[in-house]
């Protein structure tokens, strides 16, 4: 689980999440922007509660059987409460997946001094998985710990947030994240904090080669490329919902471009762009444009994301004139 050194901006916040472990609250729920390193935070606190050693701050280097399972992952009083990928049927944490959660937290810890269920997405929680785990949290037994993440409050139950202790993380300011990037050399740097509009980002989704798959059949949606881009972006290591943010934005410019303004995301293809204008039907642009806004509100539901995404290429391709 913990194989990532935490980030520079998160060194206050991970100090602070530790002054909690002689005091735990049942539930902790970390607030924070997408894309900062969350996940990162989430996991070396998480190794700090299981720690055998309570003076070790880096579980990275301790040597605890806590620490050294962990980075095994395969700690007895761990449970990532996710989605049953096995069975493939949905994408959303069900009653089941619950279930076996309060199964899990009824046995008190093999090993450490607690036992930790770890949520590494809220917005995967129907509403019924949510208020069956709201049961557990109304009187969890003492060596409990459930540790949430979300980047918006706003989708979470009421009843689920009065349950947990918030903790909103700092975002890095422009210039941290900057100097970031610029020490690890983050591949098309530049191109990024374009997409993101200046937002720096710190978990890149893709490959250089992989965003280079994406673009090629973008600029040229041919058979060819539709058939190559689908088998890599098919939902399993990338999400669907990165492929229909990208391809919302790259629409977004190509309208833009035709009224006369100016590329918002993908300046660094403009020369790349520009060729395709001659060619855009309009309406056919705004109707695609449409259907990827449909899409997003599916984008964690059990579809064939593979065939979506070979489709929605289909549908690209035909907004331009042959």
């Amino acid at each position: 689980m913990v194989d990532n050194k935490l980030y520079p901006w998160q060194i206050n916040d991970f100090t602070k999440l530790r002054q909690l472990i002689d005091k735990l609250p049942s539930a902790i729920l970390l607030l924070g922007q997408n894309n900062i390193g969350v996940e990162v935070l989430a996991s070396n606190f998480i190794a700090s509660v299981l720690c055998n050693l309570k003076t070790t701050s880096d579980p990275l280097l301790c040597e605890c059987n806590s620490c050294v399972l962990l980075r095994e992952s395969s700690h007895p009083d761990l449970f990532y409460l996710t989605p049953d990928i096995s069975e493939a049927k949905t994408k959303n944490i069900t009653i089941k997946n619950v279930r076996e959660a309060i199964e899990f937290v009824s046995l008190t810890p093999h090993l450490s001094p607690y036992k930790v269920v770890f949520i590494e997405d809220v917005t995967q929680l129907t509403q019924n998985s949510a208020n069956g785990l709201l049961k557990v949290l109304e009187e969890p037994p003492k060596y409990v710990i459930f540790v949430l993440i979300s980047n918006n409050i706003g989708d979470m139950l009421p009843t689920l947030i009065s349950r947990c202790y918030k903790y909103k993380l700092l975002s890095p300011s422009y210039d941290e994240g900057l100097e970031y990037l610029e020490i690890n050399k983050i591949d098309n740097m530049k191109f990024w904090l374009a997409y993101y509009q200046n937002c720096p980002l710190f978990e890149v989704e893709v490959t250089l080669e992989q965003l280079g798959l994406l673009t090629a059949v973008l600029i040229k949606p041919s058979v060819d490329n539709i058939f190559n881009a689908s088998q890599v972006f098919n939902g399993k290591t990338i999400s669907f919902e990165f492929i229909i943010t990208f391809l919302s934005k790259w629409v977004s410019d190509l309208a833009t471009l035709s009224s006369g303004g100016s590329l918002h995301y993908f300046s660094d293809y403009k020369d790349l762009i520009t060729p395709l204008l001659s060619k855009i039907q309009l309406n056919k642009l705004f109707y695609f444009y449409d259907k990827l806004n449909f899409l997003s509100e599916w984008v964690n539901h059990p579809l064939n994301y593979q065939s979506q995404t070979e489709n929605l290429l289909f549908q690209y391709q035909q907004v331009f004139q042959i």
